[in-house]
């Protein structure tokens, strides 16, 4: 295969992991801030259906995913940051793959934390 096309294949690639992470990072802190916002701004009837707790709790996890969305789209900087500085011969290469994992942990603690808080709403339901 032409080297040419494979550093170009590997410029591309690149390229389009960003825009995904930032699609991502976008979708958790949109669904976890809805869902807090959502909460918040229909209390008043949400006060009806669920016991006091239950909102407390469900706002809380939803608060916790906003968290955890912001500090992945943060790691995401430090990613790029050191990747950067491992281009440039600064610091050894690999070291960018401590704040991938991290940044993953973070992204999967936001979807368990908006799962969380619609289950303990959806359960919490008084009929």
């Amino acid at each position: 295969m032409h080297e040419g096309f494979r550093e170009s294949h590997k410029i591309e690639t690149y390229k389009s992991m960003i825009t995904l992470s930032v699609e991502v990072f976008r979708a958790l802190i949109l669904l976890n801030g809805a869902a807090a916002a959502g909460i918040v701004a229909a209390m008043d009837k949400l006060s009806r259906l669920l016991a006091p707790h239950t909102l407390r709790h469900s706002l809380t996890a939803f608060l916790l995913g906003l968290i955890f969305a912001m500090l992945a789209t943060l790691g995401g900087w430090f990613t790029q940051n050191t990747l950067h500085n491992e281009n440039i011969a600064a610091i050894a290469r690999g070291k960018h793959l401590r704040w991938v994992q991290a940044v993953v942990l973070l992204c999967v603690a936001s979807i368990v934390a908006f799962s969380a808080g619609g289950l303990i709403a959806v359960f919490g339901i008084q009929q």
